[in-house]
């Protein structure tokens, strides 16, 4: 007699909806990937963003503003009432494990409120942002309650790990879909006009792009193509086209019309633009971040100094002066995306909530 498999772990999700994320980007495409016979997951998804909001649910976040999220905390009344809902579907045994998607957005009172419950469910929260950004936005003796902190990045699981449990932080891999993003076929054509991308406006410095936009202002075959809404009265190079508006299957267009991806990061922990880079085949010039070195090797990206704007336009000169470099790094982008994908995050995730079903 063979022994029956144990039921799937029934998780609940609570999410942020991100409408700049498209269908394709953010950590909530795991979920899609999670195996149904080892998880059974429900999303519950909160809609922040004004523009689609009801008026009278606008002017309640008003007035109440002063009790959810005065700044710095983005923690809001719709976090809050969220938050009362999970309270309620855990007092009816509706799932074994809570996950906050957004810790730093939408976790505050869960863990506390769920401890006193007969039967606690096991509560955790995936953490987005740098530890000097997290800092500001969360409670550390509440996120003390957690059973499992997970992490995306080793610096961001080193600075958890030196004020809490080490046990319960957890360092998991960003995901990318590599099937909607993908290389062109056939490739770009590997003559002028050459394309540099850069995509993405959180933590990147753009006074860096636009110096070194003008340091290769002199290769008039050379062209910054940028995915970013500036505020009005921008002075932009002349060698600089800005996108605005695309959709996801115009942002992968671009992509695979471009040469190299440029990445002019301040800060970083995971990086949706790195990996669609690195899923359509580019080879990457990034700042040297620890958590970016995570992501991508010197196989698949050239590094500068953070800061470093000459640094920076000597690596893409390099990589313009070299087409066979461009190929042999643009090749081993993709592999990387390949190993590197949401199959890859479900799959570490659900080792975590099996770890948590355990203990």
């Amino acid at each position: 007699m063979t022994e029956s498999s144990p039921p799937p772990v029934r998780v609940q999700l609570v999410s942020t909806f991100y409408p700049h994320l498209g269908e394709h980007m953010g950590f909530r495409q795991a979920r899609k990937h999670l195996d149904p016979a080892l998880v059974q997951w429900r999303e519950h998804l909160v809609t922040k963003d004004g523009e689609y909001l009801s008026l009278p649910f606008r002017a309640m976040r008003r007035l109440t503003r002063k009790w959810f999220s005065l700044p710095p905390r983005v923690y809001m009344l719709e976090d809050w009432l969220a938050e009362r809902e999970m309270r309620r579907r855990a007092r009816e045994g509706r799932f074994d494990i809570l996950h906050y998607l957004d810790g730093e957005h939408s976790f505050w009172h869960g863990a506390r409120w769920l401890s006193r419950l007969p039967r606690r469910p096991r509560v955790c929260a995936l953490f987005h942002l740098p530890p000097e950004r997290i800092e500001p936005l969360i409670n550390r003796d509440e996120v003390r309650r957690l059973d499992a902190v997970l992490t995306l990045s080793p610096d961001q699981a080193d600075w958890f790990k030196s004020w809490m449990d080490p046990a319960r932080v957890h360092l998991l891999h960003h995901g990318i879909d590599q099937a909607f993003f993908h290389p062109a076929d056939p490739a770009p054509p590997p003559e002028p006009p050459w394309r540099v991308l850069s995509v993405g406006s959180n933590m990147r410095d753009f006074d860096l792009l636009f110096r070194v936009a003008n340091l290769l202002g002199d290769l008039p075959d050379v062209q910054f193509h940028v995915v970013k809404r500036f505020p009005p009265g921008t002075v932009i190079p002349s060698n600089v086209r800005v996108h605005t508006g695309l959709s996801d299957d115009d942002l992968a267009a671009l992509y695979r019309r471009s040469h190299i991806a440029f990445m002019p990061l301040a800060k970083a922990v995971a990086n949706n633009a790195l990996q669609e880079g690195q899923a359509s085949g580019l080879p990457t010039v990034v700042s040297d971040l620890l958590a970016v070195r995570y992501y991508s090797g010197p196989e698949d990206a050239l590094y500068y100094p953070t800061g470093d704007a000459d640094a920076a336009a000597a690596q893409i000169r390099r990589l313009l002066n070299d087409p066979d470099l461009r190929l042999r790094m643009g090749r081993a982008a993709r592999r990387r995306a390949e190993q590197i994908n949401w199959q890859t995050s479900a799959a570490e995730l659900a080792d975590v909530y099996q770890g948590l079903m355990r203990s």
